[in-house]
């Protein structure tokens, strides 16, 4: 109760300046007005099925969500209510999801209305994302609540004091959490207390594996980012990212005349590109963008369209994850699903996925750009070492599909 009072008092104190930075700053106003694209009036009923509803933060937590959500429309009967919260994630319309919406900011009087109209008969949440006063609607509605893939680092503040005491009433109220390895287990044991806690992996690896089987590039995408030599792939890439690897570049490039290097910055805005243009001008390099009439001769070329990195990773021989040296490193299981080796920066203790590849000796992470260089000569000048680290990747993604399966044979069947 004391979480809640603090939390509560927390939000209400910051409505007036949401609200007011709203008027001011564009993104801000941008995430409020988003908020009201599709509201509580749009779902249009479940006709008798038992309506399942997931939360996924951001679109890594999407794909999770997707993966249960194919899982449950496979075994028929029901329908998929999806809330995202970033604005990240661009189109509210994916297969196999029935109604799909922006979550609102979690104030106490923010979900009576979406409770009611859902009606779920279950609700997922992903990773460790929580909302405390959804929870308790839920509760009050007597919906159970469930978090999936559930992950913490080892680190985490909410294994801390003070985090860890007040977060235990709000993990209290799940009905059950289903974690992605048995470290993780106990890292919500311990803070969940009598929630029922149970190993059921991560769902990212069945999301994988169905985008690799399910897309493909269009042939003009493909030709164009094809080379006739070899492709290194700099993925969700920041600043940060650019300052470490872009100075080394150069004798990178002088050395091995057959290298072509895709740039995917993790924001494709006009402000990101031309930062990254503006680094690569400054070590000496010449660049085109994807968007550019005749890229054939570029060998730097930065990405500048959404949506084509996993497919792009078909084209590459190897590659660099960002988010290491800024956050927390970004989606590795795609390149690993596809056999590729992959360079990161330190941060990668977030991430699951991420550390089980280390582990394999597929993923490795640098302390800096020189670090980087070096293994990327190695990766160049023994084509089957990186070969054969990229299939230990690709294997240890293999065996660990199946999760979606065992989260809902362990919380969602029989269905509430």
């Amino acid at each position: 109760m004391i979480f809640y009072f603090l939390y509560n008092a927390l939000l209400v104190l910051l409505w007036p300046i949401y609200q007011l930075l709203s008027l001011f700053v564009p993104r801000v106003r941008q995430f409020r007005l988003s908020r009201n694209e599709v509201g509580p009036q749009s779902f249009l009923g479940s006709d008798g099925q038992p309506v399942f509803w997931l939360h996924a933060a951001s679109v890594g937590e999407m794909d999770q969500a997707l993966a249960i959500a194919r899982e449950l429309k496979r075994r028929g009967g029901c329908k998929i209510a999806l809330s995202v919260f970033s604005l990240s994630v661009k189109k509210l319309q994916q297969p196999d999801v029935d109604f799909m919406f922006r979550a609102p900011v979690d104030f106490p009087w923010a979900w009576k209305r979406w409770v009611k109209r859902i009606s779920p008969a279950a609700f997922v949440t992903m990773t460790w994302d929580v909302f405390p006063n959804l929870l308790a609607s839920l509760r009050a509605a007597r919906v159970p609540s469930y978090l999936a893939c559930a992950a913490l680092s080892h680190d985490s503040s909410r294994l801390k004091f003070p985090l860890k005491q007040l977060l235990g009433s709000v993990y209290n109220k799940l009905s059950g959490i289903g974690a992605v390895d048995l470290e993780n287990a106990e890292r919500f044991r311990a803070i969940a207390g009598s929630t029922d806690v149970r190993i059921t992996g991560d769902s990212r690896y069945d999301a994988i594996f169905h985008k690799i089987q399910t897309t493909k590039l269009d042939s003009d995408t493909q030709r164009r980012l094809s080379s006739q030599g070899r492709t290194w792939i700099l993925a969700s890439t920041y600043r940060a990212c650019d300052q470490k690897i872009f100075p080394e570049l150069p004798a990178l490039l002088r050395d091995f005349e057959d290298l072509r290097v895709l740039v995917f910055p993790h924001f494709v805005e006009e402000e990101r590109l031309l930062e990254v243009e503006e680094g690569l001008r400054a070590a000496s390099i010449e660049s085109r963008r994807f968007s550019d009439p005749d890229i054939s001769g570029a060998r730097v070329v930065i990405v500048d369209r959404m949506g084509i990195l996993a497919l792009a990773y078909r084209l590459a021989d190897f590659c660099y994850v960002g988010g290491g040296f800024h956050h927390r490193i970004h989606n590795t299981g795609e390149p690993a699903a596809l056999g590729l080796p992959i360079l990161t920066g330190t941060r990668i203790e977030t991430s699951p996925i991420a550390l089980l590849l280390e582990k394999e000796g597929a993923l490795y992470r640098c302390e800096d750009g020189r670090q980087i260089i070096r293994h990327v000569r190695d990766f160049l000048d023994r084509k089957d070492y990186a070969s054969s680290r990229g299939r230990a990747g690709q294997k240890a993604i293999e065996q660990a599909c199946g999760s979606s399966r065992k989260f809902v044979d362990a919380f969602l069947t029989p269905v509430p």
